[in-house]
């Protein structure tokens, strides 16, 4: 008990895993996180991310994301990443968004979803995806769809292929409680 006690004084963290010191993550993330908390970063311990509900890194010219960019925010309940230059997602991007209801990735460059996209988020709520490169889902992420329970609103892009728009609309017809649009 000692032991682990010191480690959450030292480490500022209660177990071992994929947690990255917010000064090592993305200069707009970290930014973001110390500004959120009101603290530089290297006070920033895993116990303070707890208290992080919203990141909102709009409009930051991130070109690309580190894959624990986002980790020990499990209580973040929206992610708005919108209007930045990247062109993919590193798998396990949002692993710890347990929490996770509302998402925005709109006007990017993005051209596809990673095969975790959604996966450690059963809360989702809002989805708001358009503007963006993507043409086609991966099966995963379709299969996912089919099993989400919370979603009430999904924002596609217009440009999604034909045979995926469709899909998507015998996934979520009207009148099944998810408004799916397209943009």
């Amino acid at each position: 008990i000692i032991l682990s006690l010191l480690i959450v004084m030292v480490l500022g963290r209660t177990a071992p895993g994929a947690f990255l010191n917010v000064c090592d993550r993305s200069e707009p993330v970290k930014v973001f996180l110390e500004e959120a908390l009101s603290k530089p970063c290297g006070r920033i311990y895993e116990s303070d991310l707890l208290w992080v509900k919203r990141v909102a890194v709009g409009h930051s010219n991130i070109s690309q994301f580190k894959v624990d960019d986002f980790s020990g925010l499990t209580n973040l309940e929206i992610l708005n990443i919108r209007s930045n230059p990247y062109t993919s997602l590193p798998e396990g991007l949002m692993k710890d968004l347990n929490n996770l209801r509302t998402l925005v990735i709109i006007d990017t460059p993005l051209r596809n979803y990673p095969d975790d996209f959604l996966a450690h988020n059963p809360k989702i709520e809002n989805l708001h995806v358009f503007r963006n490169k993507v043409r086609s889902i991966s099966e995963s992420v379709f299969l996912r769809f089919q099993k989400a329970n919370g979603l009430k609103v999904i924002d596609f892009d217009l440009a999604l292929q034909i045979a995926e728009r469709e899909r998507l609309g015998s996934i979520f017809p009207q009148g099944s409680g998810v408004e799916l649009n397209f943009y």
